[in-house]
């Protein structure tokens, strides 16, 4: 059986094996590329959460590089909603460097909600004055 070893961030209570020949546990690896490559690791959650809603992903990464450096998406990216996403022009079309455009999550939550079944969006409104049956 291989040796369990400590990981070498400190404060980290996390294990490596000495056969992964990472001085780092998987989370603190998680970390530290996330913070070498910012571009790549948010192309790598974009095309992720597409195949998750099953959304057609067409973009390369290199596609990606250039519409977040003019767009400014790669700096302005975040939580807030005065943050950019990308928003697809075409919600039943693809991923696509012609389909996608940075707009403010504000933007965007407007966007999916105008382009909801009316039912949904009834549900929506019921669930904001808590008189669901549920």
């Amino acid at each position: 059986m291989s040796e369990v070893l400590k990981c070498a961030t400190n404060f980290c209570r996390g294990r490596t094996m000495k056969h992964w020949k990472k001085k780092y546990c998987p989370r603190c690896n998680h970390k530290i590329f996330r913070e070498k490559n910012p571009l790549r690791y948010a192309f790598g959650n974009l095309r992720r959460r597409a195949k998750q809603r099953g959304k057609e992903f067409l973009l390369t990464f290199e596609q990606y590089v250039q519409f977040a450096i003019e767009t400014g998406y790669d700096k302005l990216k975040g939580k807030t909603k005065y943050s950019l996403s990308i928003n697809r022009k075409d919600p039943q079309g693809p991923y696509s460097v012609d389909n996608i455009e940075a707009v403010s999550l504000s933007l965007n939550s407007r966007l999916q909600f105008a382009n909801m079944p009316a039912r949904l969006k009834e549900e929506m409104r019921l669930a904001e004055r808590n008189l669901l049956p549920f």
